[in-house]
């Protein structure tokens, strides 16, 4: 996790006021407590994946040495990504988050998952292309894909 949220932790007030209130149930019924409970932890987790996802783009940002863009983070995303960043020791926010709740969710499982989102994501926009008859794959982008993977 980075240092500017290491020291604060604030996901673990979070997870401790979640579980006092699945041990005090006053007159709610278990189901609605429990929905209300998963869309809590899934805000919460929507909103540790875009702090993750902003640290990211900063270090990808600060890795670039000459005259770092937007536009260049952005074309590195697919060398310096999720995998790359647990491999060097940063730790994502959300994993932590889930760690401390269930305790089996390893960050390889999590770094899979990532993984495969990502594929899926643009198999979907391929398929979108397709479907709207325009090429995916033209010269001009497979150009530019061999011109970025020689840097």
């Amino acid at each position: 996790m980075t240092p500017m949220f290491n020291g604060r932790r604030p996901f673990i007030f979070f997870i401790e006021s979640l579980k006092e209130r699945d041990t005090s149930r006053f007159n709610i019924k278990v189901f609605e407590d429990h929905m209300q409970a998963h869309y809590l932890i899934r805000a919460m987790s929507k909103y540790l994946e875009k702090m993750d996802k902003y640290v990211r783009q900063r270090l990808r940002m600060c890795m670039i040495h000459k005259h770092p863009t937007v536009k260049k983070v952005y074309g590195m995303c697919y060398k310096w990504n999720i995998e790359f960043f647990v491999r060097i020791g940063l730790i994502p926010s959300k994993w932590w988050f889930y760690y401390k709740m269930w305790g089996t969710y390893t960050i390889e499982k999590y770094v899979e998952y990532h993984m495969h989102r990502n594929k899926v994501d643009m198999e979907k926009r391929i398929q979108k292309f397709k479907e709207l008859g325009i090429a995916f794959y033209t010269k001009k982008r497979l150009k530019k894909m061999d011109d970025s993977l020689s840097r």
